[in-house]
């Protein structure tokens, strides 16, 4: 069987100084894994790096060593930015509400929020569904401009044709929940310990619904940086910040027990599995795993990175499902 063009997906998401991708065959509807890879970049993608002509082609050359190193057949990415350069912002509004008025509810919460002119970002928006009789939710999606120019740039020195940008987050609840009708009613968890920041995302039926993001960086002056050799202690942290999410849904609905907690990210601690446990027994807690729903078809290194650090991947995968 000759596969198309656009059969074959490549999900890609920078992680800090890494660059993370997965591959895969799309055969008869069905999605089949057929590679997973990381590698190393010199520089980290963030806005310190946005408009930094000279660190185009670092970046470039990063994700064409990945290519030529694992054999990627793809023509196309979808990439995935990171949460941190975008804005994210929730809203309740009444039900039933036309497009176009949801449209100038929306351009009306801009106006307080963004720092710089309307013009000079890319906005979109999604119904979230109801959280009440009279209300329903709203997630409001910003990104410069200059940062899209920029990774265009980017892959413009590449052989890959950059088809689709989205957030890391979504991609991530994808992985986890990506089919609606199977993911767990009510309230659950995503925590995504990166090097100098831990974000918490609460996911409803599947969807988004609120996050946090709270610094662990001993240079900005944060308690919890002391906590990274705690295990315990750390427990004790990620519970209150979740509980206090949890209570913040009050705002919007009523608050849940939560269902299931997932741990992710770059700096995953083991040993906090079993205090976190503890601390939600009702939960089912444990590591996000994206390739135990999906079908593999993998050489023995991508095999072995599906077991090592699943949850590093979670954000690519959850990209070749868009």
């Amino acid at each position: 069987m000759t596969l198309d063009k656009d059969d074959i997906l490549l999900g890609l998401n920078f992680a800090g100084n890494s660059i993370y991708a997965a591959e895969a065959e799309k055969r008869e509807g069905q999605i089949h894994l057929i590679t997973v890879a990381e590698s190393e970049m010199e520089y980290p993608f963030d806005f310190s790096a946005i408009g930094a002509d000279e660190y185009v082609s670092s970046f470039a050359n990063g994700i064409n060593s990945l290519i030529d190193r694992v054999g990627i057949r793809s023509k196309a990415v979808r990439f995935a930015l990171d949460r941190r350069m975008v804005l994210l912002k929730r809203l309740i509004v009444d039900r039933g509400l036309s497009d176009s008025e949801l449209r100038q509810q929306v351009e009306w919460e801009l106006e307080q929020l963004l720092v710089a002119p309307r013009d000079e970002y890319n906005v979109g928006f999604e119904r979230l569904g109801p959280v009440s009789e009279n209300y329903e939710g709203v997630i409001i999606v910003a990104v410069r401009k200059a940062v899209i120019l920029y990774l265009k740039e980017i892959f413009k020195q590449t052989p890959l044709d950059l088809t689709v940008v989205d957030v890391d987050i979504f991609a991530a609840i994808r992985s986890l929940w990506g089919d609606i009708e199977k993911a767990s009613d009510g309230l659950s968890a995503l925590v995504d310990f990166g090097k100098k920041s831990i974000f918490f995302t609460l996911v409803e039926n599947g969807k988004y619904f609120l996050s946090s993001e709270i610094s662990t960086s001993q240079s900005e002056g944060s308690d919890l940086s002391r906590l990274n050799a705690n295990s315990e202690e750390l427990a004790r942290f990620v519970e209150e910040e979740l509980l206090r999410l949890v209570q913040g849904i009050g705002d919007y609905a009523v608050p849940q027990n939560l269902q299931q907690i997932f741990l992710a990210g770059e700096s995953v601690d083991m040993e906090i599995i079993p205090h976190l446990k503890q601390r939600f027994d009702a939960a089912m807690v444990g590591l996000a795993d994206p390739f135990s729903n999906i079908r593999q078809r993998l050489d023995a290194e991508s095999e072995s990175l599906t077991k090592e650090k699943p949850e590093k991947f979670l954000v690519s995968v959850g990209m070749i499902l868009t």
